[in-house]
């Protein structure tokens, strides 16, 4: 029962995205006449910490690739939407098992997709400011940290959201 029904919760974020990926490039495409449009991959490494007592505290590496499309309404304003994959790693700390059941200095992996739809200014040719919403899900985990009754805490939580809706 459970893994059919994470199944289908991962069959609507992989829905979502490539919903909204579709509106984003239907978009863009009725607009390429009037607008310049450019397109990119990028892909970087991150130094990332979670922090709380639950963790270890040090910084681990992370990963991060995606593709945007920078749509440019004038020299200076600009829509990029993108679609990211992050990696982020940390170590549980002993504490973790005094909140969540098991898993104390377990190396911890999540896998999020985010889709971050920015605002760009550019004052100068040198300098560009961006600012939005995005909207992130976390597909995979380390075995245990999603599940019902394993890696949750004596009111049955997940240490982990699936999604998340941040400004960036």
């Amino acid at each position: 029962m459970k893994s059919s029904k994470n199944k289908l919760h991962l069959k609507k974020g992989i829905g979502l995205f490539a919903l909204t990926m579709l509106l984003l490039t239907a978009s863009v495409l009725t607009t390429q006449a009037q607008s310049s449009l450019q397109l990119g991959v990028r892909a970087g490494m991150d130094y990332y910490e979670i922090g709380g007592r639950s963790f270890d505290g040090k910084h681990y590496p992370g990963f991060g690739a995606g593709v945007y499309g920078k749509l440019n309404f004038s020299s200076k304003w600009y829509l990029q939407p993108e679609l990211d994959y992050n990696q982020t790693i940390a170590k549980t700390s002993d504490d973790f098992s005094t909140i969540y059941q098991g898993y104390s200095g377990q190396q911890v992996n999540l896998n999020y997709v985010s889709v971050p739809i920015l605002l760009g200014f550019r004052p100068i040719p040198e300098l560009s400011i961006l600012v939005g919403p995005q909207y992130g899900y976390l597909f995979s985990a380390t075995q245990g940290l999603l599940q019902q009754n394993l890696g949750t805490n004596s009111n049955g939580q997940n240490p982990f959201q699936r999604s998340d809706i941040s400004i960036v």
